[in-house]
């Protein structure tokens, strides 16, 4: 049991506010002063005023199971937890079960249920669940291991030396700091909204704050975390200590601690374009509710050093907003599961007053027809969306060509995720699980690997940035991320285009550059050229990861036209069109398990059968594909024709000729060589035309050295990549790219 005098110990008597407090316990009178000190924290509980979110519709069912002591955490079947709690235990071998078990998000529908009832059952069985953890997992518990604690100015910026308690042979447990940050919230919160209760114990009161200000603020001062998600996470939870609680002693400590490590994260962590470094949007999609919590407890008067880290927070908020889908949904990079993204960018609309945000969410809700900003790329944290509209069958693509970095990540540069017409067509396959069973590293491996993306793979190899990264990659280091890449990139009326390079290796120490660039035909498709630099014999795998919905039976591959289509006759279908020197063996994958291939995720630990295309051949040296992807509103129909350019094996390209007099034409070269389309002559990279059905023509061209239409040499005024447009009145550029 801890002693009054004890928790006083923690306290600052000086503290304004706090006087009879000092007084009464100057005279050992600890009882009475227990009774000032609640009622003094009573009116600081009102004015904070933090809440608990409601993450489940079910809270009245969960809490009523939990009163049996039962509980379900990632989609596990219910599992009894016992009385008291087996804090360690691990269901199906999933050690992440464990790590959320200790978070403290299970108990919060007893608050909830109490709140809605008033029935002290719910109250009570939230008081005897925290004081179990403080009795039985207090910080020390033999039953973990311990990472040693070196004296903090010899390993200030090292990893793994603060004393963290974690399960044996896990990186996740009771006491590393992001458990400590997450109870700091959730304790905090809930007592918030017990503010009008007299029922919880003094014992169990000096217990809660007594731990917060000891063992938890002690735990996460000496361990920062490397992830950039949880070190914000981190930090964020000891500024709100020590604005929360800042008559203990330790709380200065915390709050300037705490303070210097967000604007330390705000400085590396997120890019001047409001992406960061990482790349899963999930994690990062918290870090503006993090920093939501701290700024409220300023209330009215927001000091000089939170104020000033405003601007980068709204910009992350403006980052996610327009990179959302015409599905209301963020694309699934990395640990992101596919859900709706609306209710989480209006509340950063209202709590960052952001009107973008909300126009945005009207469009998504077909409120608007205003366009608004369509195509916007991030050329910091290489994400590149390029769209039609915000319609609900509008096209949209993201396209990622991320630079190394650290975090979260998958093996997914050069990746892409399409969404037409009411359905997502290409997908990121998802993540699985954390559980290490032999099962679930087979899965995850897959789910990690460049295979399971809309990217190349090589000799069967992915590529190995995660090596690296598990190696120790320091996020604060990573000093060229401070710089845009520096990649060629247009937007315009007719053609967006970006292009980006993976250069990192592939596993087994293969050494294959992969150059890709994406040219969106606005309204209608978008093609894909691939660039494969090496000067050995390989084999490549160009993978396509379609969604669930597609069933096998509905997907047609025919390899005679180097072509993949799906028939679903009740939604949108996308056809995908190959041309390379090499033609590709086109096979299906669909729910493999030896190995793993052909599948997805919508929640953790649920996959799904999914098609995966693999698309596969040898290539002798360097290496041009080119793929047009064409989404349709229904089932593909005889309204156009392809025919295949290719005229040289160093060349690749299409015409697309449709009915309504729409004409496209496409011509790509591996290295910089002649081009040649009907009256179109040009020594360059690539070029694109497109004739509409008044017969107009308008172009893109890069990488031009020169160029000649109907026999004449055209004045490119020392443009190399350009719009251009041919009219009645001739030839005249319309605009360059930026790089």
């Amino acid at each position: 049991m801890l002693e009054a005098k004890s928790f006083f110990q923690q306290v600052e008597l000086l503290s304004i506010g706090l006087e009879q407090v000092r007084l009464e316990v100057e005279q050992e009178q600890y009882s009475l002063a227990l009774k000032s000190y609640r009622e003094y924290f009573h009116d600081k509980l009102k004015r904070f005023n933090l809440k608990l979110t409601k993450l489940s519709p079910d809270y009245r069912q969960e809490a009523d199971l939990l009163l049996q002591n039962r509980i379900s955490l990632l989609n596990s079947p219910l599992i009894d937890i016992g009385s008291p709690i087996d804090w360690l235990m691990v269901p199906g071998e999933d050690k992440q079960w464990q790590s959320h078990l200790v978070y403290f998000y299970f108990p919060e529908c007893l608050i909830h249920a109490y709140l809605e009832t008033k029935d002290r059952v719910y109250l009570d069985k939230w008081c005897m669940i925290v004081t179990d953890f403080i009795h039985n997992v207090a910080y020390g518990v033999p039953t973990l291991e311990y990472d040693p604690a070196y004296p903090k100015y010899l390993t200030e910026d090292e990893q793994f030396k603060g004393g963290e308690g974690r399960l044996p042979d896990f990186y996740g447990g009771p006491w590393i700091s992001l458990s400590s940050s997450t109870r700091v919230n959730k304790w905090l919160a809930s007592l918030c909204m017990l503010a009008d209760v007299d029922e919880i114990p003094d014992e169990l009161f000096c217990l809660i704050l007594h731990s917060i200000v000891t063992d938890h603020a002690y735990n996460m001062i000496n361990n920062p975390r490397s992830h950039p998600n949880q070190y914000f996470h981190v930090s964020t939870a000891l500024s709100m200590l020590g604005i929360f609680l800042s008559e203990f002693k330790i709380a200065s400590a915390c709050y300037l601690i705490g303070m210097q490590r967000i604007e330390h994260a705000v400085e590396h962590l997120l890019l001047p374009d409001g992406s960061d470094l990482e790349q899963s949007f999930n994690y990062n999609k918290a870090i503006p509710n993090f920093f939501h919590e701290v700024l409220c407890l300023y209330g009215n008067e927001p000091t000089r050093r939170i104020s000033a880290l405003l601007p980068r927070i709204k910009d992350r908020c403006l980052f996610l907003a327009n990179i959302t889908t015409p599905l209301k949904q963020w694309p699934n990079i990395a640990k992101q599961h596919l859900a709706d993204a609306t209710p989480q960018l209006a509340r950063w609309a209202e709590q960052y007053d952001l009107p973008e945000i909300s126009q945005l969410i009207d469009r998504l809700n077909g409120n608007s027809n205003e366009d608004g900003v369509l195509s916007v790329f991030f050329p910091y944290g290489g994400f590149y969306v390029m769209r039609s509209g915000w319609k609900r069958d509008s096209l949209y693509m993201m396209y990622k060509a991320s630079r190394l970095s650290v975090g979260h990540m998958h093996e997914d540069c050069n990746s892409i995720f399409m969404t037409a017409y009411g359905r997502n067509l290409l997908i990121d396959s998802g993540n699985y699980n954390y559980s290490d069973d032999e099962r679930s590293i087979k899965i995850n491996a897959y789910f990690y690997s460049s295979l399971a993306h809309n990217t190349i793979s090589v000799d069967g190899a992915s590529q190995k940035r995660l090596e690296r990264h598990r190696q120790g990659a320091d996020w604060t280091k990573l000093a060229a991320l401070k710089q845009p890449i520096r990649k060629r990139s247009s937007i315009s009326p007719d053609f967006d285009f970006v292009e980006g390079e993976y250069n990192d290796g592939y596993d087994h120490g293969i050494q294959v550059a992969h150059e890709r660039q994406i040219m969106f035909v606005k309204d209608l498709f978008w093609i894909v050229t691939d660039r494969l630099r090496s000067c050995e014999p390989h084999h490549y795998t160009l993978a396509w990861q379609f969604p669930a919905n597609f069933r096998p039976d509905q997907i047609d591959i025919h390899v005679d036209k180097q072509r993949v289509r799906t028939t679903d006759p009740q939604g949108a279908n996308l056809e995908i069109y190959h041309f390379s020197a090499n033609p590709m063996a086109l096979e299906l994958k669909y729910g493999e398990s030896t190995p793993y291939a052909g599948w997805s995720t919508s929640e953790y630990d649920q996959m799904t059968e999914s098609a995966d295309i693999l698309g596969t051949w040898h290539g002798t040296d360097d290496q041009l594909v080119v793929s047009l992807l064409f989404p349709h509103r229904g089932e593909p129909d005889d309204s156009f024709t392809i025919t295949n350019l290719a005229n040289d094996p160093n060349c690749c390209g299409f015409l697309m000729e449709q009915q309504d007099g729409n004409r496209i034409a496409y011509i790509a070269s591996l290295t910089e060589g002649t081009l040649t389309y009907r009256d179109f002559n040009m020594t360059g990279e690539a070029l694109l035309l497109r004739w509409n059905e008044q017969g107009s023509l308008r172009g893109m061209a890069l990488s031009c050295e020169k160029m000649s239409y109907d026999g004449q040499p055209l004045d490119l005024r020392g443009e190399t990549n350009f719009h251009f447009e041919v009219a009645d009145d001739g030839f005249s550029l319309l605009g360059n790219f930026q790089q």
